[in-house]
């Protein structure tokens, strides 16, 4: 999902978050402790719930980051679902180039017919896309491929994507090579 730098960066504000939370947690169950020796009757009940809520809430901060692959458990018709709709490129990455404003000005509309067109003002491509199995890369099980040509862009986004993350309002896509990234967001 991330190179270089962004990759450390990323980890380092995940440590630091982590960090915070895991103090502001620490401080809360002192607090809490201390109230129930105050008021063991009229506050237990609450100061229980309390606990298990913060609890339940470092729990779910803490997993997403354990999984490479969040798409293990989607099939393919899911993703297909997924992916179909209107999207904009947030972000895009070429190793050779850095990150680019390539892709700025297009809008991608993929079909549930197995189409996608991008405009970019008057200029219009259309290509054909499918979401498979990947056996490209063990830490992601799904890829997209797009079959689409007509200048520079399409060219780039032409070929076999590995799906990082795929949800109702965001796709992250790499190549296989780790050469190129882009993330899309639905409009």
């Amino acid at each position: 999902m991330f190179f270089g730098d962004d990759m450390n960066n990323y980890h380092r504000k995940l440590r630091f978050s982590v960090a915070i939370f895991t103090q502001l947690f620490l401080k809360h169950c002192r607090f809490t402790f201390q109230m129930i020796t105050i008021s063991k009757t009229k506050n237990l009940k609450r100061m229980k719930k309390i606990m298990l809520m913060s609890g339940i809430l470092l729990s779910v901060l803490i997993m997403p980051s354990c999984s490479k692959d969040a798409l293990s458990d989607v099939t393919i018709t899911e993703a297909e679902a997924l992916a179909g709709g209107s999207w904009k490129v947030v972000y895009y990455y070429d190793n050779s180039d850095g990150v680019s404003n390539d892709f700025d000005g297009y809008t991608f509309e993929i079909g549930d017919d197995g189409t996608i067109t991008a405009t970019n003002g008057a200029s219009s491509y259309t290509g054909t896309w499918l979401v498979k199995s990947s056996d490209d890369d063990p830490d992601y099980s799904k890829e997209i491929e797009f079959t689409i040509s007509g200048d520079k862009q399409m060219d780039k986004l032409d070929g076999k994507w590995l799906i990082a993350e795929l949800t109702e309002t965001t796709m992250q896509l790499k190549d296989d090579t780790p050469s190129e990234e882009i993330h899309l967001e639905k409009i």
